[in-house]
């Protein structure tokens, strides 16, 4: 789990940015990408907020409209998933180990 979440970790910020920007440049197709890739990515975690959220944002964005406070919402729900992962996997399998010395 901590690996999958290593990767996930790693392309959550880059979804997370871009739904951001695509909202702010008003580019509706970049948007409706970002959020579809971000609702997916946060569903493999059980992060039903966020999915909602960024599918509501995809449904929006295709209308060419998204509440600013939606973005707003779906970043704090996005640093909640990050918190609440790395917490969980330092408590169920502590620090990772280092492979053993030859």
């Amino acid at each position: 789990m901590r690996h999958v979440w290593k990767i996930t970790r790693s392309t959550l910020p880059g979804y997370m940015d871009g739904l951001s920007s695509a909202v702010e440049s008003r580019d509706w197709v970049s948007a409706v990408r970002h959020a579809h890739s971000l609702a997916g990515s946060a569903a493999n975690f059980g992060a039903h907020a966020l999915v909602a959220t960024a599918r509501r944002i995809e449904d929006q964005a295709g209308e060419g409209r998204v509440p600013e406070g939606d973005v707003q919402a779906a970043r704090t729900q996005f640093d909640a998933l990050c918190a609440a992962m790395t917490a969980w996997l330092d408590q169920v399998s502590g620090p990772p180990e280092a492979p053993p010395a030859r």
